[in-house]
């Protein structure tokens, strides 16, 4: 048995049913557990409800192609004893892993027209040779920019790694690149990378 295998699906159903037991029915979460083995370039995960985020390769060609990381299981908090099951994927050098809230997809212009995921790719695919950090920017930038004067109406968290075959080979810069934008109340907002 895959030890690192037992290891997340386990943590992800006794947390299940800590908030099952802790919480009030109507709370949940959603939460994305994945480890990286750069020997292999396997990246393994469990996603207990999240968005699938997505691993993002770009081709010989100049073309990107987009896999929805989606293995594991139903939100947490809900339904106790509920199993969850591990995927797997393969990854290439310089592959992008893209996590985000429904904040950064769902966010909703005057128009109410939502950012959605084309226009996220799209921030990723002008900006790909960047570090994430970089790349955190250019999509954030691009979402204040598609809300222009409204504030967000729900978190907006987004993640971005580049994974690579061997640690060694990472930019100081490129380890992971985390961004947020924040509600500071009376119509500002502000742009966090960190």
């Amino acid at each position: 048995m895959d030890i690192g295998r037992a290891v997340a699906e386990g943590a992800v159903q006794q947390l299940n049913d800590f908030l099952w037991t802790r919480s009030a029915p109507e709370r949940f979460a959603s939460v994305i557990c994945s480890y990286y083995d750069p020997r292999t370039s396997t990246l393994r995960y469990v996603n207990a409800g999240h968005l699938p985020p997505m691993l993002v390769h770009r081709e010989v060609n100049g073309t990107f192609s987009v896999q929805r990381l989606e293995d594991g299981g139903p939100v947490l908090g809900v339904l106790p004893g509920s199993s969850y099951g591990q995927g797997e994927v393969a990854v290439g050098p310089g592959d992008l892993l893209v996590m985000f809230s429904d904040g950064i997809t769902e966010a909703e212009n005057t128009s109410g027209e939502d950012f959605g995921e084309t226009r996220l790719l799209e921030a990723i695919c002008n900006n790909w040779d960047a570090s994430t950090r970089k790349l955190c920017d250019a999509v954030l930038v691009a979402l204040s920019s598609f809300l222009g004067d409204l504030d967000p109406q729900d978190d907006q968290t987004l993640v971005i790694v580049r994974l690579q075959p061997s640690l060694n080979e990472l930019a100081s810069d490129d380890l992971l690149g985390i961004g947020r934008l924040q509600r500071l109340g009376q119509g500002s907002t502000e742009l966090v990378c960190q």
